[in-house]
C-alpha cells in the first residue's frame, strides 16, 4: 500500500506544479476562479496532511499566489511522502472537519480522497484553460506511467 501512495502522490507531485507554471504563464488570460480553485486544492491537502499528523491547519479557501502554492505544494507533497513511509493505513484518524463537526476515518481512505480530491480540482481547473482557448497542460496518470 506504502508504494501505491507514494506512486500516486508522486504524480500528482509532478502535474501540479505543471499546472502551475502553465497558471503563472496564463495568468492574466485565465479567469480568476484557476488561481481561487488551484489553491484550494492545495490548502486541503495541507488541511489533510495536519490531520494525519496534528499539525496547524490553514484556511481551505484561502487565496494565494501560485508562486506560494508551488512551494506549499512541494511542502504538502513532502509530508505527505514523510508520513507514507510508516503509515498505518488501517488506522483511524479522529479530526473535525472545517465547520467544526468529528468524523472518523482510515488512513487509506484518507490518503485516497487527497488524491481524488485533487483530480478533481485539477480537472476543474483544465476545463478552465479549455474555456480560454488555451491548450491545458496534460495531466492523465497513464502519460506519467508511460
Amino acid at each position: 500500500m506504502e508504494n501505491f501512495f507514494k506512486d500516486i502522490f508522486t504524480y500528482h507531485a509532478k502535474y501540479n506544479q505543471l499546472v502551475a507554471d502553465a497558471l503563472i504563464t496564463h495568468e492574466e488570460v485565465l479567469p480568476a476562479k484557476a488561481v481561487t480553485v488551484f489553491s484550494h486544492m492545495i490548502n486541503a491537502h495541507q488541511i489533510w496532511n495536519c490531520r494525519l499528523t496534528t499539525g496547524t491547519e490553514i484556511l481551505l479557501n484561502q487565496v494565494h499566489t501560485l508562486t506560494y502554492c508551488k512551494a506549499l505544494d512541494v511542502k504538502n507533497m513532502e509530508q505527505t511522502m514523510a508520513f507514507l513511509h510508516n503509515a498505518n493505513f488501517n488506522s483511524i484518524v479522529n479530526y473535525k472537519n472545517t465547520k467544526g463537526v468529528p468524523f472518523s476515518n482510515t488512513v487509506q481512505d484518507i490518503l485516497f480522497h487527497i488524491n481524488n480530491h485533487t483530480t478533481h480540482h485539477r480537472g476543474q481547473i483544465i476545463a478552465l484553460f479549455r474555456a480560454a482557448n488555451i491548450a491545458p497542460p496534460i495531466t492523465d496518470y497513464i502519460y506519467f506511467k508511460r
